[in-house]
């Protein structure tokens, strides 16, 4: 019995030694691909969960992710926000952060998720305009914009309780629909 204790124990420290190994192989063969943004997220939740060695890889990737804001860390990231709108972020931009308070200029095109149906789109001129974090949009937009920067791309998958809820906005959108967009912020002024 104590032999299978050990034995377990091993395997444990072995396939945490392994993770790291793979893990560390993935960051550094693959710094600008979708890869090193899903290890990023993975590593973290162990950091958390094992001793004092692995908390300081997890404040590593932290300060990583906090000095980078994001181009090599986000390309290619989906990740889910607050209330369920999952954010995929499909091209980093290079200039100014949407940020509350500030007034956003975004092309985009809107899905039904259930059917892929357009809905709605506005993909020329100065674009669609609005003040982030206002309300003055679905909820899903001021979660999903803030934080992109001119020039990016990202497809929102909002759930219905950050979109148009039980009633929908028939007859385009039906009760309770999950939408998918595709936005592109243009300008942040």
């Amino acid at each position: 019995a104590d032999g299978e204790e050990d034995d377990s124990d091993d395997d444990d420290d072995d396939d945490d030694e392994e993770d790291d190994d793979d893990d560390d192989d993935e960051e550094d063969d693959s710094e600008d691909e979708q890869p090193k943004a899903k290890v990023a997220k993975v590593e973290k939740k162990p950091a958390k969960q094992n001793g004092v060695e692995n908390g300081k890889a997890s404040s590593k990737e932290l300060k990583k992710e906090d000095k980078s804001a994001g181009q090599k860390e986000e390309a290619g990231k989906t990740r889910t926000l607050q209330g369920g709108l999952v954010v995929e972020d499909l091209k980093v931009g290079g200039g100014v952060e949407a940020k509350p308070g500030k007034k956003v200029a975004v092309y985009y095109e809107g899905r039904l998720k259930k059917n892929n149906k357009v809905f709605d789109s506005s993909s020329k001129g100065p674009g669609f305009k609005f003040a982030l974090g206002r309300g003055e949009v679905i909820k899903g937009w001021d979660l999903g914009v803030a934080g992109m920067k001119v020039g990016g791309k990202r497809r929102l998958t909002v759930p219905h309780q950050l979109a148009y809820g039980t009633r929908g906005s028939p007859p385009v959108i039906p009760p309770n629909s999950t939408l998918v967009f595709d936005v592109e912020l243009k300008n942040v002024f």
